[in-house]
C-alpha cells in the first residue's frame, strides 16, 4: 500500500486488520512509526464506529476524538489473542522483526501481517546498497507467504519528488521488486 501523507493508509489497514478478525483470522502488525499503545489507540476509534467515539478538547484548544475506556475494554476483549502488535521499543532491525513475525506465525497461527512502513525499517539482514538490501526484503516476505500461505500488506511511501503528480507503481520509493512480485 502506498499513499500521500493523510490519504487514509492507517484507515485502510485499520479496516483490513478489523474485517480479517471479524471473519476468525489473526493479524500481527508491526509500526515503524506508532508505539502499539498509539496504534491500538487508533484501531479503537475504527472499531468503536463515529457514534461510539467521545469528543473532548486539548490543551491547545483542539477538539478531537477518542474511544472512551469501557469500550476499548470490550475492543480488548475481542481483539484478545487474534492481534498481535510488535513491541518496537527494542528496536527496527529487519532481522529482529521477521524473527519476532515468523515466532508469531508459528505460535498463533497469524495469517495477516502488516508492515508500516518499509522506510522505517533498518534493513541489516542483507548485504548490498540500499536497492540490493530492499530486494532481499521483499524476496523474503513474499517467499515467506507462499511457503506459510499468509497475507502480507507493506506499506511504502511514495519518493519525495512524486509528491505533486498522480501516483503510479513506479511512485514508490526503492527497489522495483516493491511491486513487481
Amino acid at each position: 500500500i502506498s499513499g500521500l501523507s493523510g490519504a487514509g493508509k492507517s484507515t485502510i489497514l485499520n479496516k483490513f486488520i478489523l474485517s480479517s478478525i471479524q471473519h476468525g483470522y489473526k493479524c500481527a502488525i508491526w509500526s515503524g512509526e506508532l508505539s502499539p499503545s498509539r496504534f491500538k489507540t487508533w484501531l479503537n476509534q475504527v472499531a468503536a464506529g463515529a457514534n461510539f467515539l467521545n469528543k473532548s478538547v486539548g490543551a491547545t484548544g483542539k477538539e478531537y476524538y477518542y474511544c472512551p475506556r469501557n469500550i476499548a475494554a470490550k475492543i480488548d476483549e475481542w481483539t484478545d489473542g487474534k492481534l498481535f502488535l510488535y513491541n518496537n521499543n527494542y528496536g527496527n532491525h529487519s532481522s529482529q522483526i521477521l524473527q519476532d513475525v515468523r515466532n508469531c506465525v508459528k505460535e498463533h497461527g497469524t495469517q495477516l501481517l502488516i508492515f508500516d512502513n518499509k522506510m522505517a525499517m533498518a534493513l541489516d539482514s542483507w548485504d548490498g546498497d540500499k536497492n540490493e538490501k530492499e530486494a532481499g526484503l521483499i524476496n523474503e516476505l513474499a517467499q515467506f507467504a507462499k511457503i506459510s500461505q499468509l497475507h502480507i500488506i507493506l506499506v511504502c511511501h511514495p519518493r519525495k519528488e512524486m509528491l505533486n503528480s498522480l501516483l503510479r507503481m513506479q511512485s514508490i520509493a526503492g527497489n522495483s521488486d516493491l511491486y513487481n512480485c
